[in-house]
C-alpha cells in the first residue's frame, strides 16, 4: 500500500552543477555514490545526480528521485571529488563530474597475463628505479636520453605482473602513435591509449575492458587520472612540469598535485619525472638526479 511504503530521504550532488547538494526522496534503498536521474523544480529535463548520503526526514516537501541508474561512483571517487570540491573551490556536483564512473553490469573477470619487457636497465638506471621503489612518491630527475621512459616501463611491468593496474600521464602532445607503438610492444592489448580525441564508442570499450580486467595500463592525458580504477599500483606523471596538466575549466584541478594527493592518501606509488623538473616538485619531493 502506497501509504505505508517506507521512504528513504538522500542527499545528491548535482552532477556538473555549481548548485549545492539537495535532497530528494525514494522508496528504493539506494546505494551511496550511485548515479540517479532527477529534476529540478517544475522543470521537466532529467538531471544526473550522485547519492552523497542518507539523510534524517526533512521539514519540507522533497521530489522523487525519478531514475536509479547501473553507474556508481566508488569510495574513493567520493573521497578524491570531495577534496577537489574543497580544495579547488566547487561544488561537489562539478568535481564528481571529471570521473567516468563504474558500471554495475561489467563483471571483474581473472586475468592473469604476466609480460616480460626483455628491457635491461643499465646500472645507473637500476639504482633510479631501486630509489622510486623504495621512496613510493618520487621524481626522477632525468637528462634528455637518459631513459626515463625505460626506467617507467619496468616499473610498470612489475605492477602489472601482481595483477594491479597502472596509470602513464602524458601531455597529450606526447601521446604519440610511436610512444603507443612501444608500450603495445611490451603490454599488447593491456594497454589502452586515452585523450580527447577518441570516440565515445572507443572510450566505451576502454572503460568495459577496465572494469572486466582485460586492460590494466590507461597511457593517456589528464583525464586518464579519473578513470574507474579498483586496484591502481602505480601513477606515473610524465614531464611532471606541463602546464596543460592545470585544468582550464571549473573545477581548476592541476593533475600533477591530485596524482600527489592519491598516491599519499591510498598508499600508491607514484612516478613524477621529467627533464626540466618544475620548483615545486624539486623542493617537497625526494628525488633521484639520472643522466645520460
Amino acid at each position: 500500500m502506497q501509504g505505508n511504503s517506507i521512504m528513504y530521504f538522500y542527499e545528491l550532488a548535482l552532477l556538473k552543477s555549481p548548485l549545492n547538494n539537495l535532497t530528494y526522496q525514494s522508496e528504493q534503498n539506494i546505494q551511496l555514490g550511485t548515479k540517479v536521474c532527477v529534476t529540478l523544480g517544475n522543470r521537466k529535463v532529467l538531471n544526473e545526480a550522485v547519492v552523497i548520503k542518507e539523510v534524517e526526514k526533512p521539514t519540507f516537501k522533497c521530489s522523487e528521485i525519478a531514475e536509479i541508474t547501473n553507474e556508481y561512483f566508488d569510495e574513493k571517487m567520493l573521497q578524491i571529488a570531495t577534496f577537489v570540491s574543497q580544495y579547488y573551490v566547487c561544488s561537489l556536483g562539478e568535481a564528481l563530474s571529471v570521473y567516468n564512473c563504474f558500471d554495475k553490469n561489467i563483471t571483474k573477470i581473472l586475468n592473469e597475463q604476466k609480460f616480460d619487457s626483455k628491457i635491461v636497465l643499465s646500472n645507473k638506471q637500476q639504482e633510479a628505479k631501486k630509489f622510486l621503489d623504495e621512496k613510493k612518491q618520487a621524481l626522477l630527475f632525468a637528462n634528455t636520453g637518459a631513459g626515463k621512459t625505460e626506467v617507467y616501463i619496468k616499473i610498470i611491468e612489475e605492477h602489472l605482473n601482481k595483477n594491479k593496474q597502472a596509470i602513464l600521464l602524458m601531455p597529450e602532445i606526447s601521446l604519440t602513435p610511436q610512444m603507443e607503438k612501444r608500450l603495445e610492444k611490451v603490454f599488447g592489448s593491456s594497454v589502452a591509449i586515452w585523450h580527447s580525441k577518441i570516440t565515445k564508442k572507443k572510450k566505451d570499450e576502454i572503460l568495459n575492458g577496465l572494469q572486466e580486467g582485460s586492460i590494466k595500463l590507461i597511457a593517456g592525458a589528464r583525464s586518464a587520472l579519473f578513470l574507474p580504477y579498483d586496484d591502481l599500483g602505480v601513477i606515473v606523471v610524465d614531464e611532471e612540469h606541463d602546464e596543460s596538466y592545470k585544468s582550464d575549466a571549473k573545477p581548476r584541478f592541476h593533475t600533477k598535485d591530485l596524482a600527489i594527493y592519491m598516491a599519499k592518501k591510498f598508499d600508491i606509488q607514484l612516478v613524477l619525472g621529467s627533464a626540466t623538473v618544475s620548483a615545486g616538485s624539486f623542493h617537497k619531493i625526494p628525488f633521484f638526479r639520472l643522466e645520460s
